[in-house]
């Protein structure tokens, strides 16, 4: 049965389980959910590495639709592929460039503590270890997205609130919500 605990609660919870040992767990939830700001503090505590599944997106070339919040946009079966390889040894991992929307090259990775983290992390669960899944307000998400896109993707407002309406939202009613159903622990933000 799913626990629901609050983010300090889930930060301990995370930590208790991933103690002394190999780990892959996976962190999902909406764009803006503070999937990256957990993964960044779990990274130092535990010290683990990460492979954010936005570094698996196909680009935009090979895209039919140019819908970013599309499971079809990530290669999700090489991510299946290098979490099970990682297992057993390292794996050359794709490095993604939100500003050209394409693959700009490829890195060696190795760790044994990993965490995956992004909107369809879930999505993995039969290679995933432990599972995460935050939950947050619309409002809070949205907020977030436009403060993260203007800062770090050079986007303006109505971009954003454009591809919020007609992808990013209606995406995460359709595929990444249903991933709460299968978390070990939902952390409400």
């Amino acid at each position: 049965k799913m626990k629901k605990l609050s983010f300090e609660e889930g930060i301990k919870e995370i930590i208790t389980f991933c103690s002394n040992k190999q780990f892959i767990i996976g962190i999902a939830g909406g764009s803006g959910s503070g999937k990256t700001y957990l993964t960044r503090i779990l990274k130092d505590k535990l010290n683990a590495e990460v492979i954010p599944t936005d570094d698996y997106y196909i680009g935009i070339n090979k895209m039919t639709d140019e819908n970013f919040d599309s499971p079809s946009a990530v290669d999700m079966e090489l991510l299946r592929k290098h979490l099970l390889m990682l297992r057993k040894g390292k794996v050359e991992k794709p490095i993604y460039s939100f500003k050209d929307h394409k693959r700009k090259g490829y890195e060696e990775f190795y760790s044994k503590r990993i965490i995956v983290e992004g909107i369809f992390a879930l999505m993995l669960k039969d290679v995933l270890d432990f599972t995460v899944f935050i939950d947050c307000d619309e409002k809070i998400r949205l907020e977030r997205r436009i403060k993260r896109d203007i800062k770090e993707r050079g986007r303006t407002k109505e971009c954003i609130l454009e591809q919020w309406n007609n992808s990013v939202e209606p995406m995460y009613k359709e595929f990444v919500i249903k991933q709460m159903d299968v978390a070990d622990i939902l952390i409400k933000t």
